[in-house]
């Protein structure tokens, strides 16, 4: 997957927790974890998608960025709830 730029796009897992409907993001694979300091949440598999997609209402590379410094990305979603 290449984005715009010529580079390479991420892979990512995405969580969602109903409390407060923020997105943990995850890069791809079976060696990822939930943080320990986010644990006591409930998180529930949403989807394998890339680091581009609408839905996580953040750019690739700020994304990208906190996954490659921290492990991880937690984002709030840009579709409201239709619940």
């Amino acid at each position: 997957m290449v984005d715009l730029d010529g580079g390479e796009l991420m892979q990512v897992n995405v969580f969602i927790t109903r409390l407060n409907r923020q997105l943990l993001v995850l890069p791809y694979g079976p060696q990822t974890a939930v943080p320990l300091h986010l644990r006591h949440l409930r998180w529930y598999d949403l989807a394998t998608t890339r680091t581009d997609d609408r839905l996580l209402a953040r750019s690739a590379s700020q994304i990208e960025a906190d996954i490659k410094a921290q492990g991880f990305a937690v984002v709030t979603p840009s579709t409201a709830d239709r619940r």
